[in-house]
């Protein structure tokens, strides 16, 4: 650490003698943009914009926020922290409304207690970037809220974002950027806001703040100052004798930057060491680190007995201390039974599995898909009661992206609305606080769903189960996106999802239109897909709706049967991957909430604003 202090300060006087009068000159160029490290103790941020304390009533003294620098708790070998300390348990039972204002704009709280800090951006352009991150812990002594709200500012609107899982450690929250982009200017952002207000866990307590930056990707800022010593320590060398540029590449492929490859396989080598540590078996391919634990069940149960709790909360450790990967859970069995018999009980026992995690561990839902193998993926003979044992296990994957499992059809999809033949589909939920992709939601009862997937040889299957309490499907063709409408983002072939590509597919299914039928619409393709194309029903119920559609893989260029062929010739048993997001868009009249959007997982290419990574529908044959 000694060392990069003196590198930055013989860096900083270079940087001066060539009159560049900005610091952050070098660092905007990069992969990351330093906002602040609280190490120089004033209260202006590296981007000139001051740091304050803000209030919802300065009238009212029985709540507050107070900052100051902190040299005693600080994330690294040294330096120091932003302590905040927060109290929202206000005496005063109604709101009296102030003209103060807090920063650069007015400050739109309506409730009794509402206090917290702003720190200004000057206009900053964040369009480079994909993630604003920042690490925070609680103070275990004076008490902390595990969740607290941050907002963006352009001078005009404001977007929200809900960070929840603090603990008494430090913990690193990346917040995508991207998703705010249809409501908010990212090319002129005034300000952000740290929230405390009813949402808060505890209404007072202590929070410590700390190495605040934007970033094209989810990488450590460890990393980037490595990174960045690299190169002056390179740049000091002689030079070598040029040598020839290699042309451009035809397109931009989809990978990570060098500096964010070597963050992800630094953070797999050390789940890779941490599980072999604990005693958990561990395999590690190109891509994704497996995780193997030999958990036993009842017999023909899917409960899991006493003794294989240590090692699930060994694996439950390893997952908290890298939150940054997607977690899958595959069930196997050994040969006992027939094919769709241990077909369920891997499934079933890979949800006891995921229900333990998330309700014994805190694991967050949205970060757990669970898979059922059944006996198709043996590590050992099934001939021995050894051999049996070890087949009968769950793995865990961790992966760098949010995949999904859609199985295929064991009972006939009747495209109707009613989906009585979904009931033991798994469903995959998005999170209002983690999907939101624009607009605002204030009550979640008003705006959830449920999301399934299945698939046959000619068709890939859809349904949804929407929570809305105010259905609004007044456009039609290419303005349903306007409305409530479910789009559907899919790379059939896996190989980068381009806008606009006629290759890809937007696809949006409405429950409803102007003549009370349901519509569908293919952006890319500029055109209604024919009803053998894309078969829809509905049914509007109460407080909501349930679509349900059958895509023809005809209509998306996809041959089911040429992949699985391959797989064959490869002797291969992993699934037919296809790039998928899912969004629901929710526009309502009558409420204040006018409209919100969820995305599951839709993420620009900063280099190419019209690449778009998806997320993995896995294809799996029962």
């Amino acid at each position: 650490m000694i060392k990069k202090i003196f590198f930055f300060f013989i860096l900083f006087t270079i940087l001066l003698g060539m009159k560049f009068l900005n610091p952050l000159l070098a660092l905007t160029k990069g992969d990351v943009l330093v906002m602040d490290d609280f190490n120089i103790k004033k209260m202006m941020n590296k981007r000139n914009g001051a740091i304050g304390t803000w209030k919802s009533n300065p009238n009212d003294t029985s709540q507050w926020c107070e900052i100051a620098h902190d040299g005693q708790t600080y994330l690294g070998e040294r330096g120091s922290s932003l302590r905040i300390n927060y109290n929202v348990e206000s005496y005063m039972k109604t709101y009296v409304e102030s003209r103060e204002r807090i920063s650069s704009q007015e400050h739109g709280f309506h409730a009794v207690a509402f206090n917290g800090i702003y720190m200004g951006l000057q206009k900053l352009d964040s369009t480079p970037f994909r993630y604003f991150v920042f690490s925070v812990r609680g103070d275990p002594t004076q008490g902390y809220t595990r969740k607290f709200k941050v907002e963006f500012k352009d001078g005009k609107r404001a977007i929200s974002y809900y960070v929840d899982g603090i603990t008494s450690d430090w913990k690193r929250f990346f917040i995508p950027l991207r998703q705010f982009a249809a409501t908010l200017n990212l090319k002129e952002l005034q300000e952000i806001v740290f929230v405390f207000d009813s949402n808060v866990t505890l209404g007072k307590g202590t929070l410590y703040l700390d190495e605040l930056y934007f970033s094209t990707s989810m990488v450590e800022i460890e990393d980037y100052y490595d990174y960045l010593e690299s190169l002056a320590i390179a740049q000091s060398q002689p030079a070598p004798d040029p040598i020839p540029k290699p042309p451009p590449p035809a397109e931009i492929p989809d990978t990570l930057s060098p500096l964010v490859d070597q963050a992800l396989q630094r953070e797999q080598g050390e789940i890779e060491t941490a599980a072999k540590a604990a005693q958990l078996e561990v395999r590690r391919d190109e891509k994704n680190v497996m995780v193997t634990t030999y958990i036993l069940f009842e017999t023909n149960k899917a409960v899991i007995l006493d003794s294989e709790y240590e090692n699930l909360k060994k694996v439950a450790q390893l997952i908290k201390d890298h939150p940054n990967f997607f977690i899958e859970i595959h069930g196997h069995t050994d040969s006992v039974g027939g094919e769709e018999y241990n077909f369920d009980l891997s499934l079933n026992r890979s949800r006891a599995v995921k229900k333990y995690l998330a309700e014994i561990e805190g694991l967050e839902l949205d970060h757990l898909m669970i898979y059922g193998w059944g006996l198709k993926k043996p590590v050992e003979t099934n001939e021995t009661e050894e051999g049996r044992a070890k087949n009968r296990r769950v793995e865990f994957v961790f992966q760098t992206m949010p995949t999904f499992p859609a199985y295929s059809i064991r009972n006939e999809v009747k495209i109707d609305g009613n989906l009585e033949e979904w009931q033991k589909v798994e469903s995959l939920h998005l999170n209002a606080l983690k999907h939101l992709e624009s607009g605002k939601i204030t009550n979640e009862d008003d705006f959830s769903d449920e999301i399934f997937f299945q698939f046959d040889q000619k068709n890939l299957y859809f349904a949804a189960k929407v929570k809305d309490n105010e259905v609004v499907c007044l456009r039609t063709n290419k303005h349903i996106y306007i409305t409530d409408v479910i789009e559907l983002f899919i790379d059939p072939n896996n190989d980068n999802f381009f806008w606009k590509n006629e290759n890809d597919f937007q696809i949006g299914l409405t429950p409803s239109g102007p003549e009370k039928l349901p519509q569908t619409w293919a952006w890319f393709q500029n055109r209604k897909p024919t009803s053998d194309e894309i078969q829809i029903a509905s049914k509007i119920v109460p407080g909501g709706y349930q679509i349900e559609a059958a895509i023809s893989f005809k209509f998306l260029s996809f041959s089911l049967a040429e992949n699985i062929q391959q797989r064959v010739e490869l002797n291969s048993l992993e699934p037919i991957s296809l790039g998928m997001s899912v969004a629901l868009h929710d526009l309502d009249l009558e409420d204040k909430t006018r409209e919100a959007k969820l995305n599951w997982h839709f993420v620009k290419n900063p280099k190419n604003m019209e690449q778009i990574q998806l997320g993995i529908l896995n294809l799996i044959k029962i």
